[in-house]
């Protein structure tokens, strides 16, 4: 119940006291056991004797101390919170309970040892069958303690006291080869009933003016991510609402029901999703899924989503969509821009990216992109199985469909895999190999025969897809990906067959022969030479069946630092059919000013585009109030007439919510942009306010212990009731979330800094602390014919209002400090167990007293009637 991280109970002889205080009603006893010590007798084993206290005056007394007659150096049997490590692995963080080592086995000379049951063992990866004695005691009793040291040869023990941190060691024959990385999925934590709301809002308000006139350009973004937790199942539905100019518009993205199915390492999924994208191309459906789900094996992939780069011309406005839907949605300055906080919403499939300029021009360019190579480990199998009904944000027919994949990994590195994909109109056959090809990367090839219904006639053909993919360590070369698809010119994707078929949608008229005919896309990530830097190039190509025109995106660049100070230079050139290239080329320039203000960088960077439009910016930014403040201010010039320009910029993370406020201007229109964004968490003990939530999180519940920051997240501090919400963390893996006891109030107390949580996907794990929150003071206790309480005596909360086990122990003159005190309230004092060895307290703290620092009080004890 310390600020500091000592967590073993049993050694809390100070009821909720801290480490400063701690000496006072311990020194005498240290004392008396060292010189107890010095004058053992030769060859009698060390201890402390009761006997030795010097008893002053005729009335004076001492407790029953022969809990402290151990021997030396030694410390008190108890329950204690610990580190436990596995031949040096971390593999938990929980209470053990601790018994006295008579055998002498304890390689830390404390003269304990952890009590560990034959369930826990095995959950730490001993394997019972290998030890026969171990197996012995699994049909006699599997909870009762094992004597492991005597039972598996060469296993060791050292309890780390000042650390409490438990190691053991055995030996590699008796340990499964799942112990490293490895969380058992009875650890899983499927978390508690909630209600979720993630919300994000953006706003601007645009003053135009050309040519003398006037006008007004508002526009407004919202996206819910909605949600509900009853045991294993996760209720959610995402819908977004626009507002350009008075042109509303609500999209409901997804709905749907989702729950992990542990024991098939899978998810299922009824309602409202995305097929997978391994085989076929991803498209969207109501109905139901039961697919694969990766990351509940250890150390396995996470999921794709790419990085959309750009360059903008001036303070523009960037959104994103996909298959009619607009998922993404933000403000950039000038310059190059990377987005990378992308939710994953699909396994494949292009992304329309816009850039809307302060003049109304507008960016547009496609981003497709695929998974890697599809590999999978020797002897795992992923698999996906989806029906429903085909869906589309932009309208038009929803037919039946179905999509069945397999993936299967062989001997030396071979992966085969295939699948089937159909609707009334539709029908499509996959079949590929993928294979680890050693140095030289992995590659996967593929090919596709659909046969599709058209209006007038029907259609067949086929695709052909290579993938590949390498890291090349010794040069820091990395291809993230490479891949490329030809298709015949009867070939139809299941969505082009939809779109074909559809007599109402609101996409462009489809031209039958003007369907996609090939797709080469690939990035290469190059560090370079120590003090060289690193640079990066992607592109992709596609054209069309019957069309002479490409659409074509090409984007690299170089970064490097130099005397602190870093710099990158970015081309880009996206092209569409029958429209001009727009080529930039883009510098920047970052300088640390910490020399003089602390976390700022100037910056400057200059935009050069193909039309020969030129604009410039130089700023300020950096962080103010612990990274919670992040500032940028910049001036610009454009050529060409464009005159001045400039932005200001303020982004606040909260433990509430995050916010964002801007300004900018040129020389015709003045744009403020705004936004907040953030969550709340409904759960049995209240709202909770929260920052962004992300997929999985912790509810941290520390009750009476308001404003305690949050280790490792910025801007997250516990509310006034004592909660908090840590988002984003990793499903299926252990997560340390601590307490910073630096920010504990004057009146609150903790009994461990960190607890640790494994949740399932998306759920919400509580990470309970308890706390005492409560009166320090320092009390003297005497009994009714005056004389002090004994020495040694011990005294603690008694009744309803006894939140803690531990205890204050009486010094001398019955001098006692105490801490979690209530305002009013009785304290039970024993030292011995004879009725006449215990008496009461009934105590009362004044105005004064609670407003004392460590106020002194004298307290009568009354003997126990009865």
């Amino acid at each position: 119940m310390e600020k500091n991280n000592n967590k073993g109970t049993a050694t809390h002889i100070i009821f909720g006291s801290r480490v400063t205080h701690r000496h006072f009603a311990i020194s005498t006893i240290a004392l008396l056991m060292y010189s107890a010590l010095s004058f053992a007798e030769t060859g009698a084993e060390p201890g402390f004797n009761p006997a030795f206290i010097e008893q002053n005056g005729k009335d004076s007394s001492v407790a029953d101390l022969s809990a402290f007659s151990k021997n030396a150096g030694t410390q008190l049997p108890g329950k204690y919170v610990v580190d436990i490590s596995i031949n040096d692995n971390l593999v938990d963080h929980q209470e053990i309970d601790f018994y006295a080592d008579e055998s002498g086995a304890d390689k830390s000379a404390t003269g304990l040892l952890p009590c560990l049951s034959l369930e826990q063992l095995k959950k730490y990866g001993i394997k019972t069958d290998a030890v026969p004695d171990l197996a012995k005691q699994e049909a006699a009793d599997s909870n009762a303690c094992v004597k492991f040291l005597q039972i598996i040869p060469s296993s060791t023990v050292n309890f780390d006291f000042n650390q409490q941190r438990l190691e053991l060691s055995f030996p590699q024959a008796v340990l499964s080869n799942s112990v490293r990385g490895y969380v058992d999925p009875a650890l899983w934590d499927n978390g508690i009933p909630a209600l979720l709301l993630d919300y994000n809002f953006t706003g601007a308000n645009t003053q135009n003016e050309y040519s003398g006139s006037n006008s007004r350009d508002d526009s407004y973004y919202l996206s819910l991510h909605n949600g509900f937790n009853l045991g294993a199942w996760r209720l959610r539905n995402y819908a977004t609402w626009n507002d350009n100019n008075g042109e509303k518009k609500w999209q409901n993205v997804n709905t749907y029901l989702q729950r992990s199915l542990i024991s098939l390492k899978s998810q299922l999924t009824l309602g409202d999703g995305y097929s997978s994208g391994d085989v076929f191309e991803s498209v969207q459906y109501r109905g139901a899924q039961m697919a694969s789900d990766d990351s509940m094996l250890p150390d396995s992939l996470q999921g794709f989503a790419p990085v959309v780069r750009g360059i903008a011309k001036s303070n523009a406005q960037v959104t994103i969509s996909q298959n009619g839907y607009t998922i993404y949605q933000s403000y950039v300055s000038p310059g190059a821009f990377e987005i990378t906080d992308l939710y994953p919403s699909s396994g494949s499939g292009d992304l329309t990216v816009e850039v809307k300029e302060e003049d109304g021009s507008l960016q547009k360019f496609v981003q497709p992109y695929s998974s890697v190579p599809i590999l999978q480990r020797e002897g795992r199998t992923k698999y996906s199985v989806t029906a429903g009904q085909f869906r589309s944000g932009y309208g038009g027919d929803n037919p039946d469909f179905g999509q069945v994949t397999l993936i299967h990994g062989f001997n030396s590195g071979m992966t085969l895999y295939g699948g089937l994909q159909g609707s009334d109109k539709y029908h499509s056959f996959a079949i590929g190999v993928g294979k680890n090809i050693g140095d030289w990367g992995a590659i996967s090839v593929d090919v596709t025969q659909a046969k599709t219904q058209l209006p007038d006639e029907s259609d067949s053909g086929q695709s052909y897809r290579f993938l590949y993919a390498k890291s090349f360590a010794g040069s820091g070369t990395d291809f993230r990906l490479l891949g490329y698809r030809y298709s015949t010119s009867g070939f139809y994707t299941l969505q082009e067959s939809v779109d074909l078929n559809s007599a109402d949608s609101d996409v462009d008229d489809f031209d039958f022969n003007s369907h996609k005919r090939s797709q080469i896309e690939g990035s290469i990530n190059q560090s370079l030479p120590e003090g060289w830097g690193s640079f990066y190039f992607s592109a992709s190509v596609q054209d069309y069946w019957q069309d002479s025109g490409k659409q074509q995106t090409l984007q690299w660049g170089y970064n490097n630092n130099w005397l602190g100070a870093t710099y990158s230079i970015t081309y880009s050139n996206n092209y569409t059919p029958d429209e001009p290239s727009d080529q930039q080329v883009a510098f920047n320039i970052s300088i640390p000013l910490d020399r003089w203000v602390k976390g700022a960088w100037a910056t400057y960077s200059v935009n050069h585009g193909s039309d020969g439009h030129v604009s410039q910016q130089a700023g300020v930014n950096g962080t103010l109030d612990d990274n919670k403040l992040n500032y940028s201010v910049s001036q610009g010039k454009d050529n060409q007439g464009g005159g001045n320009s400039g932005n200001a910029n303020l982004d606040y993370t909260g433990s509430h919510g995050n916010s964002n406020l801007g300004y900018s201007y040129s020389k015709d229109s003045r744009r403020v942009n705004y936004g907040i964004n953030g969550g709340m968490v409904l759960h049995s003990d209240g709202l909770t306010l929260s920052q962004p939530l992300g997929e999985t999180i912790v509810l941290v519940a520390a009750p009476g212990a308001g404003g305690v920051g949050v280790v490792n997240t910025t801007g997250l501090n516990t509310d006034s009731s004592g909660y908090a919400v840590v988002p984003y963390t990793s499903a299926y893996r252990r997560n340390r979330i601590g307490l910073d006891t630096t920010t504990l109030g004057p009146n609150v107390e903790i009994e461990e800094s960190a607890k640790d949580v494994i949740p399932t996907r998306g759920a919400v794990v509580r990470a309970g602390f308890n706390t005492h929150v409560g009166y320090r003071v320092m009390m003297t206790l005497t009994r009714q014919d005056g004389s002090a309480v004994p020495f040694g005596a011990t005294a603690s909360l008694s009744g309803k209002d006894n939140a803690a086990p531990d205890a204050g122990i009486v010094g001398e003159m019955g001098a006692t400090y105490l801490s979690g005190l209530p305002e009013e309230g009785q304290l039970a004092v024993r030292w011995g167990k004879a009725p006449d060895q215990q008496c009461h307290v009934h105590y009362h703290l004044s105005t004064q007293d609670m407003n004392a620092n460590l106020p002194v009080i004298i307290g009568s004890c009354l003997a126990i009637k009865g």
